[in-house]
């Protein structure tokens, strides 16, 4: 399969190397800094352009890893260059495959679930894999090729992978800012961040044979009212933090009855 990465970014950096060694072919990698682009094309062995109106015609997939925000924009870009007849494919889990219906006649959706930073290695085989299409044979070509990237393989329709994308906003990205508060409290009295380490990992370890509610621990479950108290007394200087504090709290509080 010969494809186009419309894109140089995180996930591009990862996802582009990984097609190719499950024996995709990038032909070329288009991104508006010309920089990024040839960074990326050199992984690949494909050719770097900064211009839409330069790419081939020839692939047999168009492949998005762009912004959100961007996608309707450079299909938008895609479709002047290329028509509606091409296979145009974005890796989004939270704008829907329908977003392109005006851009392509055939268009899907290929979407890792992962969060991706440039220095840290993907091992795609752990990375569940997302795919829809518009078009069966499109959606057929789509399965195979996440198959050959991961064996974690669903066919999702536009409104379960929203569904999805903000349950894992829940997972990983509120989690993340969690800790993050969590290391800036510690960091405050002076003790290093971790000492958490083991309660986190058996917290994410128990989460693979039950569910997250059957394991809540904690003085809010507990009604520990005289706990609550000290704990938002400690936090009274920082009302956002508080705050927080207090919502999850209550929800805990109301969730568990």
């Amino acid at each position: 399969m010969k494809i186009v990465l419309i894109g140089a970014g995180k996930l591009a950096w990862h996802l582009g190397p990984a097609l190719q060694n499950a024996g995709a072919e990038i032909i070329e990698v288009y991104s508006r800094n010309l920089k990024n682009a040839k960074a990326l094309s050199s992984r690949v062995g494909a050719l770097p352009f900064n211009e839409i109106g330069v790419l081939a015609k020839t692939a047999d997939l168009y492949l998005l890893a762009v912004a959100d925000q961007a996608i309707p924009i450079v299909a938008d870009q895609l479709k002047s260059k290329l028509g509606v007849e091409e296979n145009i494919v974005h890796t989004s889990g939270a704008t829907p495959g329908a977003a392109l219906n005006s851009f392509s006649r055939i268009y899907g959706v290929f979407y890792p679930l992962q969060s991706f930073s440039k220095e840290i290695a993907v091992d795609f085989t752990k990375v569940p894999i997302c795919v829809s299409a518009n078009d069966v044979y499109l959606e057929g070509k789509l399965l195979g090729l996440a198959q050959k990237l991961s064996p974690i393989v669903y066919r999702l329709d536009d409104a379960q992978r929203a569904q999805l994308h903000v349950a894992a906003v829940f997972a990983n990205n509120f989690i993340n800012h969690l800790l993050g508060i969590s290391h800036d409290l510690l960091n405050e009295a002076g003790i290093p961040k971790n000492i958490l380490q083991n309660i986190i990992r058996t917290t994410v370890f128990k989460l693979e044979s039950s569910h997250a509610k059957d394991l809540q621990t904690g003085p809010a479950v507990r009604r520990d009212w005289d706990t609550l108290k000290r704990h938002q007394a400690l936090l009274a200087d920082d009302p956002m933090i508080l705050e927080i504090y207090q919502k999850l709290s209550e929800h805990i509080i109301k969730t568990n009855t």
